[in-house]
């Protein structure tokens, strides 16, 4: 059997992007262990499995290593020693922002639906597709950044989340920050739209509203699942490629 794989994201120079306050080393080395007991989010060197990639995405993508004590809390892992061990230098700023936008052009259905009227929407996408880093910061994304905020704050439930995956992909200046911001809005437009829908199901059908309620948080659940293998389906290709 082989060794499980494991990720960490960085940001520039081995900082911590999703919090923690230090440095990892870049030469391969072994982070010093950890004393005492491990603790989410305080004491522990934090990694993740494949499945738990998209929740933590970043600037940088690193495989891994853990030793020593570990134990699986949610969405990552927690161990008394790690090292980062190689760079994915598949994952570039232009392959960052495209699965950005892949993302987040999964929940457009969700807004033409509730908003038909809205071209803004379309115009947000155009932008975010043809974005490199060298026009980022010009007034078009600025102005569809601004129009997306303002837009979700008008709504709510999916229809909020699905606007704030595109204002994900566009907002954050750090590709791997907006493929990170866009794909977790869109994993919640869809478990969200799927319960809304399995409510109002159920009140058509007459059922008690606690068992509406069981029914649309189970496939609520199962449409968050989806959308996490879906997302996780595409990074893992680009991961892989050698292109």
């Amino acid at each position: 059997m082989s060794d499980p794989v494991y990720y960490k994201v960085l940001g520039a120079n081995g900082a911590c992007c999703h919090g923690g306050t230090g440095r990892w080393s870049m030469d391969g080395s072994w982070m010093p262990p950890v004393y005492g007991g491990l603790a989410p989010c305080v004491r522990g060197y934090h990694l993740c499995r494949p499945t738990d990639l998209v929740e933590w995405l970043g600037p940088e993508i690193w495989i891994a290593e853990g030793q020593g004590r570990s134990f699986i809390n949610g969405q990552y892992l927690i161990f008394e020693r790690a090292r980062v061990v190689q760079r994915l230098e598949a994952w570039t700023p232009a392959a960052a922002r495209t699965f950005a936008v892949a993302c987040a052009e999964r929940t457009l259905g969700i807004i033409e639906t509730a908003r038909p009227d809205t071209p803004s929407v379309a115009t947000a996408l155009n932008v975010a597709r043809s974005l490199t880093p060298d026009a980022e910061k010009v007034e078009p994304v600025t102005r569809s950044a601004t129009a997306m905020w303002h837009l979700a704050r008008q709504l709510d439930g999916a229809t909020r989340d699905a606007v704030l995956s595109i204002y994900g992909a566009l907002a954050w200046r750090n590709p791997g920050m907006a493929a990170w911001a866009a794909a977790g809005s869109a994993r919640s437009a869809h478990a969200a739209h799927t319960w809304e829908q399995t409510m109002s199901t159920g009140t058509t059908q007459g059922l008690h509203p606690r068992e509406a309620e069981r029914l649309a948080n189970a496939a609520s659940s199962a449409a968050m699942q989806a959308e996490r293998s879906w997302q996780t389906s595409q990074l893992m290709a680009i991961l892989q490629s050698t292109s």
